[in-house]
């Protein structure tokens, strides 16, 4: 039964979307993102962790249902991470990480048509993240220790949801948005044989074009 289910189900959707005449769109976007980190560590770390300034460049193809509704899958590369003072075995302690993701959202948008060139919109929908490279220093009473203590894992996932509005210039229509990545999946390895729960939290502000 389930072998039959899962091409029915894509038949049924492919149907949906060719009984529309759908338009697309494709377009670039870059922006900062504020970062931190939610982590709920062993009985060996007191952490707190502090935002962090990060970068989110890429790509996205927007397919146009109707006036309302859009699909929009996405592209980006994204800087996470944090900074953090704290104490690491009662020790005095600082740590700052960056994480370098190639992420990629697939979004539900919302459009509120108005007479005018501004267009707002809502969106939501899943983020799935392939880790390209991840950098920390800490550092104990001012001295750097050459080894990483937090080894993170190759990738994550979580959900997106936000806002934006559209500007209709000529044959181009300007975006911007504000999202806030919500990270559902640990993406720390245990922590010297403990579990150590690490999740990825941004807030992004992005400017675009689209085509």
């Amino acid at each position: 039964m389930r072998k039959i289910q899962a091409p029915v189900f894509a038949g049924f959707l492919i149907f949906l979307l060719c009984a529309y005449p759908l338009s697309a769109q494709v377009g670039l976007k870059a922006g900062i993102n504020l970062s931190t980190l939610s982590q709920k560590g062993a009985d060996l770390i007191s952490l707190s962790w502090e935002p962090a300034i990060g970068f989110t460049v890429g790509a996205f193809y927007a397919f146009n249902i109707n006036d309302y509704l859009t699909i929009q899958p996405e592209l980006y590369y994204s800087k996470k991470g944090g900074k953090l003072e704290g104490s690491l075995f009662n020790l005095l302690a600082s740590k700052s990480l960056s994480i370098h993701y190639l992420e990629l959202p697939l979004l539900l948008k919302i459009k509120f048509p108005t007479p005018g060139r501004i267009k707002p919109n809502v969106f939501v929908g899943p983020y799935g993240s392939l880790k390209l490279s991840d950098k920390g220093e800490i550092k104990v009473f001012g001295i750097e220790l050459e080894e990483e203590l937090i080894k993170i894992k190759g990738s994550d996932f979580g959900l997106v949801f936000g806002g934006g509005i559209d500007f209709k210039v000529r044959d181009a229509v300007v975006i911007l948005d504000i999202r806030y990545d919500l990270g559902l999946v640990n993406i720390a390895e245990p922590l010297l044989g403990v579990e150590n729960e690490m999740k990825n939290r941004s807030l992004i502000l992005m400017v675009g074009v689209g085509f």
